[in-house]
This record gives structure tokens, sequence and C-alpha cells, in this order.
């Protein structure tokens, strides 16, 4: 249990952590959703446990009270087909525009295909529980509710006429070959919703897997939860696992920075072993998610890029607001953070543990992206700098960096741990430690004024392995400000240095030595640099 006055991560409360994001990167204050949830937590003393009353002052449902079993004939057996059930829920909710769902303990067997004779494609998905336009919607499973797709759907690319399996050349985006397996809670254009207390099995390795569809791999829908164009939104204890596609996919089509929040706040959701993503969030502005899990991205079995715990990419629409809190993003077949493309970024991430098993434990080319308290195991690449905005270059505060083994499945290492080449000015590193046991430390270039900044911060090398007279980290225009380079290696070792140009020193940065050296190996200077630029 946490101590008093203090978050269940060992940091000051969650309270006194968030409020430091209420302006962070000059984006604007926090979504009305999250400031009223943040205030319930501080009236309590405790740390996230009191967000029920917040979201009862912001979230109100009204309507009738659907019961799936005795208002709808799901059986819950996991032997029946229930989708006739959520279908006929989805009908009463949608005609009351709002309401409640409650979903007893059970195995629900849900998703159906059918074939219409001269209609394409081959299969045709059935909707599970669609709803649209509704103000007021909680949807609530007792303990030992359980959502499972049906075995034997089929999912990917399926010949038109005779609904085998094909094998297309990609890009492939013949609609009428495209056989999705639906998705279990599809909401849109729709505030005040929650949903809580659920397990969506997308039961991934009893699909019948065709050929690929889209881009790459297969993009076709077969996830947890959809929430498109939606405001005001809690999913809250839920596990969302082994869907084709996604376990959450957040979105709001044509957004601006002039628009106003779109609140969605994800509360101990455990989302992983999904073929695409853990989390793809494709649009919305305030997108909170406090101790999610999202894990195992493409593990056991099919999966697609790009295969992320949670993938940032803005499609047709902004993503601002982002925090994240004590989250894991582990062991994912593609990057743990992904945030590449679209007008995305903008976020921040506290207490999270990245974890690169087999691929980078992070990549980030997206403006505003700020990293306190995170742990980084595996190696890291890219950043975002900029000279002419240095408030959107990427921060690291308290990290800790490092090609430390997970207990079960490894750890990715790609020659160096840190990579940032080509990087632009202004991404700060500040009291970090940066680990480097297998692998050099760091390769930091830029060539704008003012460089990468490194403030306080302690690199260890630990690489024995290399050849003598290799390096161990490269700067290139960089600036230090009291670092300290330590190294941790055998009597034995060979020798090594740091290569250092256009470097600007300044504080009390300090080369341990012997092993390792500056500028050159055997007769570089160790101790205390002199303040100049090298």
């Amino acid at each position: 249990m946490a101590s008093p006055g203090r978050g269940a991560f060992g940091e000051p409360d969650l309270l006194a952590r968030c409020i430091r994001t209420s302006s962070y990167n000059g984006v604007g204050a926090l979504p009305r959703l999250l400031i009223v949830f943040l205030t319930a937590v501080a009236s309590t003393g405790a740390d996230v446990v009191p967000h029920v009353q917040a979201v009862r002052q912001t979230i109100h449902v009204h309507g009738p009270v659907v019961d799936l079993r005795g208002d709808c004939g799901a059986k819950g057996d996991g032997v029946s087909n229930d989708t006739g059930a959520f279908q006929k829920a989805a009908r009463m909710l949608q005609e009351a525009g709002g309401g409640t769902l409650r979903i007893e303990a059970g195995i629900y067997i849900v998703g159906r295909q059918g074939h219409e004779e001269g209609a394409y494609p081959y299969y045709r998905r059935e909707p599970i529980f669609v709803v649209r336009d509704v103000n007021g919607l909680l949807i609530e499973g007792a303990e030992g509710a359980v959502i499972r797709l049906a075995d034997g759907l089929r999912y990917g690319s399926f010949d038109k006429d005779t609904g085998e399996p094909i094998e297309p050349n990609m890009p492939f985006l013949d609609r009428d070959c495209h056989v999705s397996a639906s998705v279990m809670f599809d909401i849109a254009r729709s505030r005040n919703v929650i949903l809580r207390n659920l397990e969506l099995d997308g039961n991934r390795g009893r699909l019948i897997l065709g050929g690929q569809w889209g881009d790459t791999g297969w993009q076709l829908a077969a996830g947890g939860i959809h929430l498109f164009g939606c405001r005001d939104v809690l999913v809250e204890n839920v596990r969302t696992h082994h869907h084709g596609q996604d376990g959450i996919m957040i979105g709001f089509a044509g957004l601006r920075e002039s628009d106003p929040p779109t609140p969605h706040v994800l509360l101990n959701v455990i989302s992983e072993y999904n073929g695409r993503q853990g989390l793809s969030w494709v649009g919305g502005r305030g997108l909170t998610a406090v101790r999610c899990r999202f894990n195992h991205t493409q593990r056991g079995g099919f999966g697609s890029a790009p295969g992320a715990g949670v993938d940032i990419e803005a499609e047709d629409s902004i993503c601002r607001d982002g925090l994240f809190v004590g989250c894991e993003f582990v062991n994912n077949g593609g990057c743990g953070l992904a945030a590449d493309t679209g007008d995305g970024g903008y976020s921040r991430f506290e207490d999270c543990l990245f974890w690169g098993t087999t691929n980078w434990a992070m990549w980030n080319t997206r403006p505003g992206m700020v990293f306190e308290n995170c742990r980084f195991y595996g190696s890291v690449v890219h950043s975002y700098g900029s000279a002419e905005r240095p408030e959107l270059a990427t921060r690291y505060k308290g990290c800790h960096f490092e090609d430390v083994e997970h207990p079960r499945y490894g750890v990715y290492r790609s020659y160096l741990l840190i990579n940032h080449d080509n990087a632009r000015p202004n991404v700060l590193f500040e009291d970090c430690d940066i680990v480097a046991n297998r692998l050099k430390a760091l390769w930091f270039a830029c060539g704008e004024a003012p460089g990468i900044i490194l403030r306080h911060c302690r690199i260890t090398h630990r690489h024995a392995g290399l050849e003598n007279g290799d390096f161990q980290s490269l700067l290139r225009g960089v600036v230090l400000d009291n670092v300290r380079f330590k190294e941790d290696l055998p009597d034995t070792a060979r020798d090594y240095y740091i290569i250092a140009q256009d470097v600007s020193v300044e504080g009390d940065t300090h080369i341990d030595g012997p092993r390792v050296r500056w500028q050159r190996a055997r007769s570089g200077p160790t101790g205390p640099l002199p303040d100049r630029r090298y």
C-alpha cells in the first residue's frame, strides 16, 4: 500500500504530479473531466481510487437499465452465440438516447458472419454493439463477465466468389475481398460514456486467417473498443486482449487545436496480446491513461504494423494533451511507444516503464513529448528538436536508460543505447541515468545550436566487448552541464574514448577514467573538464 501522501509508484501523490501538466508545452489547461478527477483525488487524500466520485460529477447517465440476460436473452454460457442479445441491447439504448447495460458474470460468445449469394465480400460480418449520438451510456460488467469472439470467424483477404483465402500482392485495397471480424463495442459521436469491469477476449488464435489486406498486414476491423468523435469517456478496469487489430482505438476526425477538449480517461486498463496495437490514438484533445498496461502486441500469433504498445498517429485530426501515468509498454513486437506520423505528440509520460525486447523501447519524432521519472530498458531512437520552438523539444527528466534483460523476454539492443542522429536542437536530458551494459551508450549528433542538452546526468560505460581503441559514446553538437561519465569495466579492459566534436562543456563535468577517456583512447584527459567548447 502506498504511504500517506504518496502515490502507488513511490512518488508524490497523483494530484501533485498531474497538476504540473496543466500548461505543459503551452497547449492549455487540462480537460474538464481530468480537472474534476484530480479535485476528487485531492479531497480524499488518496491516490487514484476516488476517481469514481469525480466521474459521478462529470458523467451523468440517465435512461433505462438494460439487463443483457433478462431483457435481451443472452445466455453467457460460453457456448451459445449472444450476438443477437448485444444487438438488441444496442437498439434499446440507441432508441432511448442512452442508459445502462448490465452484464452478469459469464462468458458471452459474440461475432457472426454470413454469406449472401452475389454480395461482396463473400463473408459479411454482423455488428455486435453499435451506438451513435447517445448522451449518457454505462456499460458495466459484474465480476467474471467475459465477452469472447466466436471461434472460426474469417479475417483478411478472401476470394469474393469462392470464399477461399487469397494471398494478394501488397498493398491490396479491394473491398470486395475485405473480410473483417467486427468490433465488440463501437461507440461514436457520443458523450458521458463509461465502460467498466469487462474482459474482452478477441480470440485471435481461433480466427481463420486470410491473406493480408491494406498497406501492410491485416488492416481490418477486429477490435475490443472503438471510440470515435466522443467526449467525456471513462474506460475503467477493462482487460481487452488477443484482438486481431487493436485493443482500444480512440479518434476524433476533423479536430483542430481551437476545438473544445475531448476528454477520455483510461484507468486500470490492460490491453495486451493484440495484433496491431494495445492502443491506437488517432485523434483527440485530452487522453489520460493511469495504471494501464499496453504490452505484448503481436505476440502469440499474427500481427500488423506498427505493432506498438501505443501508437500516437493523428489521422485527419490532431492528438493533444496526452497524459500517461504509471503505465507499461513491455515486450511489444513493434516499438513500446510509436509517435512518428500525423499532427500528434504533445503528451506527458510519468512513472512509466518502456521495455523493448525485440524492437525499440520507443520511437518518437513528434513535438511536445515529455518523459519524467520513466524507465527505458532497451534501445531508444529519435527525438524531436526545434530551434524555433524549444518548448516543444523532447524532454527527459529523472529518467533511467539501460539495456537490461527482461527475465522472460530479453532486451532489444541495436548497437547504441540511445540513438539521436541528425537531431535538431534543444532536446533535453535532465537528471537522467544512462547505463550501457553491452552497447555503446550514446550517438548524439546535432548540427544546430544549442544542440542536445545533458544537464546533471550520469552516463555509465560497461561495455567491455568493443575493440581496443573504439569509442563508447559519440557527442556532436552537444551541451554538457554537470555531467559525469562513469565506467564499470574490468581491470583487463581495453582502452576506449568518447568522441566529442563541437561540444560545449559547462559546470562540473567529469570523466572518471581510466579506461574511457575524453576524445582520445589512452592519451585523452580524465577528471574534471575545463569549461569551454571542444
